[in-house]
């Protein structure tokens, strides 16, 4: 196995960026900054730029194996998933489980998304709109179901499509897409409510079917002859006017349009870290203190949540009477502090053991530990 490290510190700069979109999206609104509840409605991008992310670096790496070894080794690549997802994604589990309990007591315990949280399965129950008093801290972790359901898929799905031609990639990832949007449109027609179309793989699916064609190069043809800024600029816009839509919670037709601008903003923005990473403009993602935010960013996603919970309790209780701005402010920060510190800790005590191990089931070594 060759030695060469294949990383892009400016996908780990554009991972921090995610997730605090994502924390903005959790946090209490501070209305006196201009635009910023604007912003906060619609930081749930954030979720699905992770997710194409994740989708082009599996795409990436594993054709890398296939072109090295002529195929995927498909058990490897659940092992090192698991080495990286499951260790800190059980700890916050045990603590969420703990926390809820001595806040709520017995009432604050649901065996069976206990059980949807530890299979992998929470995202179903939610979409199911089965009672779970362990949101207040749990409420992000439908995303971990719903990547362990789609890292099932992707392996399997890319020894299948590797061998073709970029014309063969193309129908079935285009095919894939038409499959989702009948399925979607399906349920908005008989009003399934929110979050069945948010939680579920086989209607919220752009982000990480288009993020695989950023992967297998089908971006290229048709985006190398515009200037790198020019495709950020598009993906930017691209999530920003989701804004002037309604809510995702609101079932209509609108959602046929939100979620395609999503999968296509955020692929347009990986699209353009990646290929013009050179490029002076876009350079400074890849800075080393943004990058190992990214590297952490997945404690940051695990903890932010009960995070907030907890300081936004503690600071209600110490200051009751002071104005809901400079709360919304201070829990703002001190949530923000407290949990890149968990993280800081958590990846470098913790995590960096199982990532370690990881590497030796890795075939083309990625980010170094």
């Amino acid at each position: 196995m060759e030695n060469k490290v294949t990383y892009f510190p400016q996908l780990d700069g554009l991972r921090f960026f995610a997730f605090l979109a994502v924390f903005i999206h959790h946090a209490p609104v501070i209305k006196v900054i201009p635009g910023w509840k604007e912003f906060s409605d619609i930081g749930w991008v954030g979720v699905d730029l992770f997710l194409c992310l994740s989708a082009f670096l599996f795409v990436y790496l594993l054709e890398m194996e296939y072109q090295r070894t002529g195929g995927i080794k498909i058990l490897m690549f659940y092992i090192r998933r698991a080495l990286r997802i499951w260790p800190a994604y059980f700890l916050t589990v045990a603590l969420i489980i703990l926390i809820s309990y001595w806040e709520k007591g017995a009432d604050g315990f649901s065996l069976i998304r206990v059980l949807g949280l530890t299979t992998f399965t929470d995202n179903i129950l939610s979409s199911l709109r089965i009672y779970n008093p362990l949101n207040d801290f749990s409420g992000h972790l439908w995303t971990i179901s719903y990547e362990e359901q789609v890292y099932l898929f992707i392996p399997i799905f890319l020894s299948f499509v590797f061998p073709r031609n970029s014309r063969f990639r193309v129908f079935v990832i285009l095919t894939l897409l038409a499959i989702g949007t009948i399925v979607r449109a399906l349920f908005i027609h008989f009003s399934i409510p929110h979050p069945a179309i948010w939680e579920l793989p086989v209607t919220h699916f752009e982000s990480v079917l288009l993020g695989l064609m950023v992967g297998l190069g089908l971006y290229d043809q048709t985006l190398k002859k515009f200037p790198g800024w020019m495709s950020a600029f598009m993906g930017m816009a691209m999530l920003g006017s989701i804004a002037l839509l309604p809510y995702i919670k609101v079932i209509s037709w609108h959602l046929m349009i939100i979620y395609p601008l999503v999968g296509l903003g955020t692929s347009l923005l990986v699209y353009s870290v990646v290929r013009f990473k050179d490029q002076t403009w876009i350079r400074w993602i890849g800075a080393k203190p943004l990058a190992y935010l990214g590297k952490i960013s997945y404690g940051l996603y695990l903890y932010h949540l009960p995070t907030l919970v907890l300081v936004g309790n503690l600071v209600q209780r110490v200051m009751p009477d002071t104005k809901q701005g400079v709360k919304s402010a201070l829990i703002f920060v001190l949530a923000l502090a407290i949990t890149l510190i968990a993280s800081i800790i958590s990846f470098e005590v913790f995590e960096k053991p199982f990532l370690v191990l990881k590497k030796r089931f890795s075939i083309i070594l990625s980010r170094p530990v």
